[in-house]
């Protein structure tokens, strides 16, 4: 069983203008309700992909805009950098990581609300275990110097006022607040070299990319493999 459904722009098969029309209103933040029916049961896996279509990932220049040291994090010289052009700085900032590729990430986010199996029960969907594991182990590492640990436990995550993140050793002062797990409520302290000139993944897309994961939130390593053809699907969940 296979079920689509495009959300963005126009519905070439309904003939119709959808709900979340991108147009000039990109990152706008628009919520949209896309109901599903099964026809049949569906056996597990079930997976979630996002298509895309007329997206070139396979140009040359698109492909070869990365700087895979970096990434890793590991330190890179000025040849590999230029790699990233033209997205290798953003006003007086360094954007890391650099490149097309990555300033271009597919930042849609889905939530899977009100599906139940059939027993009941509600369904949930995972978004770990989606990208090569040898990627994950070998080609996506947190930048050199970055550090993070659990604030104290004297500290409330509640309080926008408390103190977990005082001090210039950590950079979540910037923003005067820890980040807090969404999954058991813990809240976190973190670091981030030369983050006075510098414009990390979780600043960039804040809204998916946490600053503990940063380049090692599964997502992005998804997207970074880039496509041989102009339409492709990505698997979300």
């Amino acid at each position: 069983v296979e079920l689509r459904r495009t959300y963005d722009d126009y519905d070439p098969d309904e003939g119709t203008v959808l709900s979340c029309p991108i147009g000039d209103n990109f990152n706008a933040n628009k919520t949209c309700n896309l109901d599903f029916y099964a026809p049949k049961d569906m056996e597990p896996p079930i997976l979630v992909y996002y298509e895309l279509t007329n997206f070139h990932q396979n140009h040359r220049a698109y492909v070869q805009s990365r700087d895979d040291f970096e990434l890793n994090g590991e330190g890179s010289d000025a040849s590999q950098k230029k790699k990233c052009d033209p997205l290798r700085v953003l006003g007086n900032m360094t954007l890391s990581p650099c490149g097309l590729i990555a300033n271009t990430f597919f930042n849609d986010i889905f939530k899977l609300v009100g599906g139940v199996d059939a027993n009941g029960f509600d369904l949930e969907m995972s978004e770990e275990g989606i990208a090569w594991q040898s990627d994950i182990d070998y080609m996506f590492n947190q930048p050199k110097g970055f550090r993070y640990e659990e604030c104290p436990e004297s500290t409330d995550c509640s309080d926008e006022n408390n103190t977990c993140c005082d001090g210039d050793e950590w950079s979540c002062g910037k923003k005067g607040t820890p980040w807090v797990d969404p999954k058991d409520g813990k809240c976190y302290r973190y670091y981030y070299p030369n983050e006075n000139t510098t414009q990390y993944l979780y600043e960039t897309y804040e809204d998916i990319i946490n600053p503990i994961e940063g380049v090692t939130n599964e997502h992005f390593i998804v997207w970074m493999r880039v496509a041989l053809q102009p339409s492709f699907r990505k698997l979300y969940g």
